[in-house]
Formats: structure tokens, C-alpha cells, sequence
């Protein structure tokens, strides 16, 4: 997975668009789908919207779980 969300400005964030990872786990949180991700750049696994997520090659696209739209 690749992070696209162009946004991301915050100081407190640990991943940052343009990083890459595996997906270990989705989740929901507050109505929402989350990902778990072990990022390579930094080493760190993070909770990541699926909203801010996109499969490598499908840059425009946001992912989801198989059946949702």
C-alpha cells in the first residue's frame, strides 16, 4: 500500500504521504474503515484510514475491502 492523502501536514503524524507499507489488519474505528500498516521507511506500524491509502499502481483510487464502495 502507498499513503496518498496529499494533506498530510501535521507535525504528531508518523507516516507521511508517499510512504509505503503492508497492510497487517483492517479495522473500524468510529464507523470507520483503519488500517493497520508496517511502514519500510520508518519501521513503525500505524493505524492509517483506508480513506489515505491506495494500492501500489492505483494511485487515484482509494482502497477498500473487498464488497464496499
Amino acid at each position: 500500500m502507498i499513503v496518498t492523502f496529499p494533506y498530510l501536514k501535521w507535525r504528531w503524524q508518523t507516516y507521511q504521504t508517499g510512504d509505503i507499507g503492508l497492510v497487517l489488519k483492517v479495522t473500524s474505528g468510529f464507523g470507520n474503515p483503519l488500517a493497520r500498516v508496517k511502514l519500510f521507511r520508518n519501521e513503525q506500524t500505524e493505524t492509517i484510514p483506508l480513506e489515505y491509502l491506495s494500492r501500489l499502481g492505483e494511485e487515484d483510487e482509494g482502497w477498500r475491502p473487498s464488497g464496499s464502495k
